[in-house]
């Protein structure tokens, strides 16, 4: 239950909640700002004994110890303390202690954080965070690989730092390379600047660094005393050789003294080595996603999305607006073909411009094609499940399909989203809706999404729409389900049916590596077809990533800046499980090997039995990288 193959270690801690929501108010164990999901509000529990805790914690803590803090941890160590929470408090303080001890007296500091690390503001440091040396770096031959540092001002007053990736530290002058050795192509090395904003509406908010966008053209961060700003690299290994890039990130103070000569330069100016080896294969592209809310994007958008899997981009279906006499016969469009044909085809256009017209299902017509279709088309007074009812869904959807065809797109290429989260009570009205749409819509997509067990829509009911659908949507947690196993496995081996798994919360707070990383992970278990996310930009005022970047995300794991798509960290994870199962598709060419089957086999399950060990992935990836150079020589 709570994602350990057995019981934790004595001395360990994990973060929990617990609680409930009724009619619209939160009882929980600990506090909740928005909901049950914000990390920043869990409780810890511990494991073992105080004595456990303080062994644990001891041992991590003297491994990277100065000599001048070492009385500390003995001190610490011996204590008996009262209660737990007294022994984490002082285990807190001591930990920042260390970390003052190994900075000394330097203006600044560089750290680097784990991609599933604590991006809570102001940014914590650890003594495990302290480069201290060559940053590795590892990444196939089409991927990014990504890089998360923290500049840590440690005087008195605010400071501006410039932050360069160049090729050359023993480089001293003026003129900068801002590449790796080897000739690898500036280009591809992007840095972002993230951006800290409240975690919450609520009256006294908490903050998160969430935004990455990319740092302006002088590559500079400003700092207030004592804190740290986020720089987090990107390094695309696009048309890259294999073999290994040498470089330094440079970290260059610009309140800080300096002299400098035609030769020399004494200052505060320092390069930390880092490498990055481009593996001699590359990944098989991301597959099927649909990451939700994206309409009417940007071509930036489209990128984005692609990077996570095969693009849906959303057709609203409140641009079909037409005006229908009682007997469901259609008198006007009100200008809905028209509207409906510029939209597709200003998709068509951007998949082009991405060399991507060969992608399939591009447009997901939705959320909820017939709710929609009630407010938007269906008559005052008309009566679901009349023959005039049926006349009037049946023309709206013949004015659709009519659109589409002008529009010069395929039918196949277009998901209709019969119903979001149907709940028991319309069994009725939906399947007599799908029948319509099947009859009336033969060679479109047809997909259904179903929520949680508490919306009453049960297993025998799902059943009755196995010969109607194409695409079966199911909420992550049905999986779990006993009584769904049977019906899920059977929407699986139905042929030309695609299943796909799906979570929707809408916490900034949600946990990086267990909601975002694990995602993908959970659909490769459960060998869907589809990754869904909600969502991937929030649509206000009907534009895909329209903000002020005031409002909370709401789930959204992008920003939008002009027609710039803006990524965030939360992206970023997701993005890195993409990656993680894009390294299992590859290590399957050499199936047929006992080893290789034996990874294939037990990978998925290693990663959920560990689900709250954030170093899983990494390890099965290390292990799958040494198994396909062992086979593809």
């Amino acid at each position: 239950l709570l994602g350990y193959k057995g019981a934790p270690e004595s001395g360990s801690l994990i973060k929990f909640n617990a609680g409930i929501k009724h009619n619209g108010i939160y009882y929980s164990f600990a506090p909740v700002k928005s909901s049950f999901c914000d990390v920043a509000t869990f409780a810890l529990l511990g494991f073992g004994s105080i004595k456990d805790y303080q062994k644990n914690i001891v041992a991590k803590l003297q491994k990277d110890a100065p000599e001048a803090v070492k009385n500390l941890i003995d001190a610490f160590a011996k204590k008996n303390f009262a209660n737990l929470a007294l022994a984490i408090q002082a285990a807190e303080t001591l930990k920042t202690q260390i970390v003052s001890a190994r900075m000394g007296k330097a203006p600044f500091v560089l750290a680097q954080l784990p991609l599933n690390g604590n991006y809570s503001a102001p940014l914590e440091i650890g003594v495990e965070n302290v480069v201290k040396s060559e940053i590795k770096l590892q990444a196939a031959g089409n991927e990014i690989a990504m890089l998360p540092l923290v500049i840590v001002n440690r005087t008195a007053k605010t400071a501006a730092y410039r932050v360069i990736i160049h090729d050359d530290a023993a480089n001293i002058r003026l003129h900068e390379n801002h590449t790796l050795s080897g000739g690898f192509p500036a280009e591809n090395i992007t840095l972002r600047e993230g951006v800290a904003v409240k975690d919450s509406d609520a009256k006294n908010p908490g903050t998160v660094f969430d935004s990455l966008p990319r740092m302006n053209e002088a590559q500079t961060v400003t700092v207030a005393p004592n804190e740290g700003a986020l720089v987090w690299v990107e390094i695309n290994t696009a048309n890259v050789k294999p073999g290994k890039y040498n470089g330094s990130v440079r970290i260059i103070p610009l309140s800080e003294p300096a002299t400098h000569t035609y030769n020399s330069y004494q200052g505060a100016m320092r390069d930390y080595p880092v490498s990055l080896e481009v593996l001699p294969f590359e990944l098989p592209a991301p597959g099927p996603a649909w990451l939700c809310g994206s309409i009417p994007g940007t071509v930036d958008h489209l990128r984005y999305m692609r990077m996570i899997g095969t693009a849906r981009i959303h057709i609203t279906p409140y641009l079909a607006k037409h005006k229908f006499n009682q007997k469901g016969e259609l008198v006007d469009d009100n200008g809905s073909h028209a509207r409906l044909v510029e939209a597709f085809k200003a998709g068509l256009e951007d998949f082009r411009k991405l060399n991507a017209s060969g992608d399939k299902r591009k447009f997901l017509f939705g959320y909820n094609s017939y709710k929609c279709f009630t407010r938007t088309s269906m008559p005052q007074g008309m009566k679901p499940l009349t023959p005039e009812w049926e006349n009037c869904w049946r023309n709206h959807l013949k004015a659709i399909k009519k659109a589409i065809m002008a529009a010069g797109v395929s039918m196949d290429d277009v998901v209709f989203e019969v119903w979001d989260e149907p709940r028991g009570e319309v069994f009725e009205l939906l399947l007599r809706i799908t029948q319509i749409m099947r009859e009336t819509l033969p060679d479109s997509v047809l997909s259904v999404t179903w929520a949680c067990k508490n919306f009453e829509f049960t297993p025998e009911m799902m059943g009755k729409f196995d010969d109607l659908l194409d695409e079966h949507i199911y909420h992550k947690l049905l999986r779990n389900e006993p009584e769904f196993k049977t019906v899920i496995k059977r929407m699986d081996n139905r042929p030309n049916t695609h299943i796909g798994v799906y979570q929707c919360s809408t916490g900034i707070r949600e946990d990086l590596h267990t909601y975002y990383r694990l995602h993908p992970w959970v659909a490769y278990r459960m060998n869907c077809d589809i990754l869904v996310l909600y969502q991937f930009s929030n649509m206000p005022w009907g534009q895909c990533g329209a903000t002020d970047w005031k409002h909370i995300p709401a789930g959204a794991i992008v920003n939008r800046a002009g027609n710039n798509c803006i990524p965030s960290i939360r992206y970023m994870a997701l993005r890195r499980g993409v990656d993680d199962i894009r390294y299992m598709k590859a290590l399957e060419k050499y199936a047929g090997k006992p080893d290789v089957d034996k990874l294939l086999k037990e990978a998925a399950k290693r990663v959920e039995d560990g689900s709250f060990d954030g170093t899983v992935p990494d390890k099965i990836r290390a292990e799958v990288v040494k198994l396909i150079k062992k086979y593809q020589r």
